[in-house]
């Protein structure tokens, strides 16, 4: 949508904008994240393989 904006206001005013790439940042949230997700993804396959039994 922003493009399309973008393009837009550039065929009214003839001003092109220019558009930065985005670029990936891994900060320590997203890091505390994948590990929390994966941890969790280990315990959900042990589970689901009777290695670790259900509470009765």
């Amino acid at each position: 949508m922003s493009r399309f904006f973008a393009a837009q206001s550039g065929a009214v005013t003839g001003i092109i904008q220019e558009r930065d790439r985005f670029q990936f940042k891994a900060g320590p949230v997203f890091i505390a994240s994948l590990i929390f997700v994966l941890i969790g993804l280990v315990f959900f396959i042990l589970l689901v393989t009777g290695i670790i039994p259900p509470q009765k």
